[in-house]
């Protein structure tokens, strides 16, 4: 009845159903019998394919136990099959050093675990000849060795020419851990666009917002997968996961669901909302993108830009105004006014009371 219940709240939830790791052992547990060593040189691969050490859950390791027939070191590793027949991809490994013949047991660091799912398999690659020990029987299995420098994280590997043996448990086990669900470094979140900015839209998309995710199971983070959901007629994500406008919107509010998922099918659902606005102009050059991860305070800076710009032009013209004030007040502005000195009259010219001088008089010569 328990099983049930547990498959609803995980379909509620939107969670895949997938056997966890947590607990589970994958590999051979039975360490003390073992006595054989690979008669190799240094630097060769082995990839189990064995049913005992391919995983049947989905998960990360958090330990790793090991038997080595004598001193050396070893990297243990997670090899995903690529859909190609005899090439594989390595997921991850952790190395481990042997101080003398004997068993170890070890725990990976969170930051350090290997992401693992479902038909992924063990191996291992020896930086010192031998190694770990293993005893012929016990298992139908297959084990193909190859001679090969390390591979890193990442790496395709084909082992078309590698040797097959059958019949080996070697001894090591990894102890599985429950996935973790990945989540949002920077959502919920509000981006702001100006009908403006979305020019040339039919041939290049509008950017609205970057999206970034993380996950504690670091291995997880290059295989997550965000979806956008609502609006997808004006809004879509591309593989960066940017979203993007591909059809103006009319001026509005649109609230997006974002979406992401881990390789186990654990998720994690936050908003993005996206508000377009009619500013009828933009400041955006020609291939400066529209909108980035601060594109929120976009429209607030703008306002508090023009905001200022209004109070420093009004005090300018309080200054004049007010030095223009001071200087009439000072008389400084009157125009400065000039009395002209009276030139003086000759003989011959009339008085300013109309009389004539004594030169001029007939009544005054003799």
């Amino acid at each position: 009845m328990m099983q049930p219940l547990i498959l609803v709240v995980f379909s509620i939830l939107g969670f895949k159903h997938v056997n966890a790791c947590d607990g589970v052992k994958q590999g051979y547990n039975d360490h003390g019998n073992g006595k054989d060593i690979d008669n190799q040189l240094s630097n060769y691969g082995v990839i189990a394919t064995d049913s005992k050490f391919t995983f049947d859950c989905c998960g990360t390791i958090r330990r790793w136990r090991a038997t080595a027939g004598g001193p050396g070191e070893v990297d243990l590793q997670v090899w995903r099959p690529t859909g190609k027949e005899n090439e594989f991809r390595l997921m991850g490994q952790n190395s481990l050093t042997f101080d003398k013949a004997g068993g170890v047991v070890t725990n990976i660091p969170e930051e350090n675990r290997i992401s693992v799912e479902k038909g992924d398999h063990m191996g291992w690659h020896t930086k010192t000849s031998g190694t770990l020990i293993f005893e012929d029987g016990g298992s139908d299995g297959n084990y193909v060795l190859q001679s090969m420098p390390g591979a890193s994280f990442g790496a395709i590997v084909d082992w078309s020419a590698a040797t097959r043996v059958d019949k080996r448990s070697y001894s090591i086990e990894a102890i599985g851990n429950e996935n973790m669900p990945p989540s949002f470094k920077n959502l919920p979140h509000t981006s702001i666009i100006s009908q403006a900015d979305m020019y040339d839209i039919d041939q290049q998309p509008t950017e609205v917002f970057l999206i970034e995710v993380t996950d504690t199971d670091v291995h997880d983070i290059p295989g997550l997968k965000v979806e956008v959901f609502g609006f997808d007629q004006y809004f879509q994500i591309e593989n960066t996961n940017m979203v993007v406008i591909v059809s103006a919107p009319p001026v509005d509010t649109y609230v997006l669901k974002i979406k992401v998922t881990d390789h186990c099918g654990l998720n994690k659902t936050e908003q993005l909302t996206v508000e377009i606005k009619d500013f009828g102009t933009t400041t955006k050059g020609p291939d400066e993108p529209v909108n980035t991860a601060a594109s929120s305070g976009d429209s607030e800076d703008f306002e508090w830009d023009w905001l200022i710009g209004v109070i420093i032009a009004t005090i300018i013209i309080l200054v004049i105004v007010a030095l223009l004030f001071f200087f009439r007040k000072k008389g400084w502005l009157k125009k400065a006014h000039r009395t002209a000195p009276k030139r003086k009259l000759t003989k011959d010219e009339e008085m300013d009371n109309g009389t004539k001088t004594d030169s001029n008089n007939p009544l005054t010569q003799t």
